[in-house]
């Protein structure tokens, strides 16, 4: 203690109160996150429940058939481009280059566009004759064609609002307002005496169709109240080729993601029928709560992880993967073992015929729990530069989601592409796990003396 200078004093002081300021930052992200999504997931599980009971299992599998499909393809034409946005658009935030930031916001808003309103043409034109064209008439392919550009700009201003540092509002279009908009279209088509749109699955599509330009339009406006006034005199510039090279980095991982997570529909859609879908895409619903703590921690916390990792707190970098872990596993595993032996209680909400699915949703918990159980590994791998590892791993895990899928929904129906997505999901997500304790064990450790420095044990060999 006698040795002790001012600057050892200076940083005693100072590092409780830089925690102190980084657990505000991350309780103020955690709630801006978690309040939307928490209503949102009430909405959406309304939405699909009473959805469920009008149409019924054959029509509302045709229904999340032909959804899932839009997910598909708006990922696909977004380019890896929502990404881009966000990271690009945080870094002009700081650094006040707004007519870089408008820049980018027109040229990512027109190159998506142009990529998916030809991918939505091509659906208009090719749906009618994939799968039968589910008994529904061309305007309904058309219907279902328009969605794709629309979806994929909603989650381009998603992306633009979570770069500007616009959490909550972020959260606001796409899982709050759409759902709620199409289950107030249902309300007002019931109290018309319409229930024939309300009951069945083309018209369905048109009602999702209107709830997404309503979301859409929320998340313009929002957007528009979000860049600040220096941004609205500015003359745009464009940096079209470094854009184009950067957004290219990400369009790997973004397809990956959108076919790993949509796979099993597909191909039980294809080859085992919308009869089957139907109950299978309730069970997905029910598993799908498992991870949602580990998503809204990811959401939240990952700008912090990144911001540790850029200046070296190796301790830090630690100790908030340990919290984020901790959360979604404490939060998601015991809905998975709910789910594992009481799923028959929550498929029932849906109605009869949907039960069935009660095999399906142990094995997709199973799959969840191992998924929370990893913890953020593949954000922990992103943030510090290893983000290779991360593609590789997801890749694995698609590959071997679309074997078991084609393989076992032949011989076991919506148990076989159960088994492909937990399988997929557990393959990467363990593939992962062990990159991070091979590359990043002494941080995780809290060894900070293995290195000269916490930026050398995070860099990648």
């Amino acid at each position: 203690m006698h040795g002790a200078t001012l600057t050892d004093n200076v940083t005693i002081r100072i590092e409780p109160l830089t925690r102190r300021i980084r657990a505000n930052e991350i309780a103020r992200g955690m709630s801006a996150i978690l309040g939307p999504r928490a209503v949102g997931m009430g909405v959406s599980l309304v939405l699909g429940v009473s959805l469920a009971r009008w149409l019924g299992p054959a029509a509302f599998g045709r229904y999340i058939f032909a959804m899932s499909w839009v997910g598909v393809l708006a990922s696909v034409g977004a380019l890896g481009l929502d990404t881009m946005l966000m990271r690009d658009l945080a870094a002009h935030h700081a650094n006040g280059a707004w007519a870089l930031a408008v820049g980018l916001l027109r040229w990512s808003t027109g190159v998506v566009l142009a990529c998916t309103l030809s991918l939505g043409v091509l659906v208009a034109l090719g749906g009618p004759h994939v799968a039968g064209g589910l008994g529904w008439p061309p305007w309904a392919w058309a219907i279902t064609g328009a969605l794709i550009p629309l979806s994929a700009l909603l989650s381009l201003q998603q992306s633009a609002l979570r770069g500007l540092h616009r959490l909550a509002w972020s959260q606001l279009p796409a899982f709050v307002a759409q759902p709620a908009a199409m289950l107030a279209l249902i309300g007002v088509a019931v109290v018309l005496g319409a229930e024939r749109i309300a009951r069945d699955d083309a018209h369905a599509v048109l009602l999702q169709l209107l709830a997404t330009g309503a979301a859409l339009l929320l998340a313009w406006t929002l957007l528009a109240a979000a860049l600040p006034p220096a941004a609205g005199g500015v003359r745009p510039e464009y940096q079209r080729r470094a854009w184009s090279a950067s957004a290219s980095s990400f369009l790997l991982m973004s397809w990956l993601n959108a076919v790993n997570g949509r796979v099993d529909v597909l191909v039980l859609g294809a080859l085992g029928g919308a009869a089957e879908l139907g109950p299978y895409a309730a069970a997905r619903r029910g598993a799908g709560l498992i991870p949602l703590a580990l998503n809204v921690s990811v959401t939240a916390m990952a700008p912090a992880l990144a911001r540790l990792y850029a200046v070296g707190d190796a301790p830090g970098v630690r100790a908030l993967f340990a919290r984020m872990s901790r959360l979604s596993l404490f939060i998601g595993a015991p809905i998975a073992l709910a789910l594992m032996v009481g799923g028959q209680q929550f498929l029932r909400l849906y109605g009869p015929g949907f039960p069935v699915a009660r095999a399906a949703l142990a094995v997709l918990s199973a799959g969840e729990l191992v998924n929370v159980t990893a913890g953020p590994v593949a954000t922990l791998l992103v943030v510090t530069g290893h983000q290779r590892y991360v593609a590789a791993g997801v890749a694995l895990g698609t590959v071997l989601n679309i074997v078991l899928c084609l393989l076992l929904v032949p011989r076991w129906g919506m148990n076989g592409a159960a088994v492909g997505a937990a399988g997929g999901v557990s393959a990467w997500n363990i593939v992962l796990w062990i990159h991070v304790h091979r590359r990043l064990g002494p941080v995780l450790r809290g060894d900070v003396r293995a290195a000269t420095s916490a930026r050398a044990m995070l860099s990648d060999p």
